[in-house]
């Protein structure tokens, strides 16, 4: 889908992790065929009041990654709406059950709230992190997020980008392109090696 002008417009919505993916796909706009709004909010939730401990012992609490979700569309008017949330298994209920029907629930809400108004929505699958991310049992609750991440795209039939099977096909992660680092830090794609190359993108 494209404008009017025959420009994709793309908007990119979540937390930190919108927001580097975000700034690395606004870098890659070339030839004028795309725009990229990148509007992620870093060390947030999308649920409100949610406190996500982090590696270093801080917490993030603040606003909700969310809450300008419906009036970023509505002033945007995207063809391609981004979600990307991949901070939501640094909390240790991750695995919950009651996180899980609360980060669904909001979810639901969201994606209905904007509605036809954020174009083609495609929700990212969350890749493994590496290094200072990877401890206790963030593994499993990677896996987790992901199962949320995927009952909502069933739920309200939207496309995955599924940069867990681009970045980590197994536990080990091939977290290079070129021979350059798509994730320097270990979690947010960033630096040298930051496209994604390939179709990734499944309905």
């Amino acid at each position: 889908a494209t404008s009017s002008a025959g420009v994709v417009r793309v908007l990119v919505l979540g937390d930190s992790g919108a927001k580097f993916l975000g700034a690395a796909m606004r870098h890659a706009q070339h030839d004028g065929r795309e725009m990229v709004a990148e509007r992620g909010v870093g060390s947030c939730s999308v649920l409100r009041g949610d406190v996500s401990p982090l590696e270093d012992g801080g917490a993030s609490h603040g606003t909700s990654c969310a809450d300008r979700w419906v009036r970023d569309v509505d002033e945007l008017r995207p063809d391609v709406t981004l979600v990307v949330l991949g901070g939501a298994f640094l909390t240790t209920k991750a695995c919950s059950e009651d996180f899980r029907s609360a980060y669904e629930a909001r979810l639901d809400d969201l994606l209905t709230a904007m509605g036809d108004r954020a174009g083609r929505v495609v929700v990212a699958r969350i890749p493994l992190p590496m290094g200072r991310w990877r401890w206790g049992d963030v593994v499993g609750r990677v896996r987790c997020l992901n199962a949320i991440l995927d009952e909502a795209a069933r739920t309200h039939a939207l496309a995955s980008l599924d940069l867990h099977a681009l970045v980590c096909p197994t536990l080990a992660c091939d977290d290079t392109r070129d021979g350059k680092a798509m994730r320097p830090d270990g979690l947010h794609f960033d630096g040298a090696g930051q496209c994604v190359k390939g179709d990734f993108v499944k309905d």
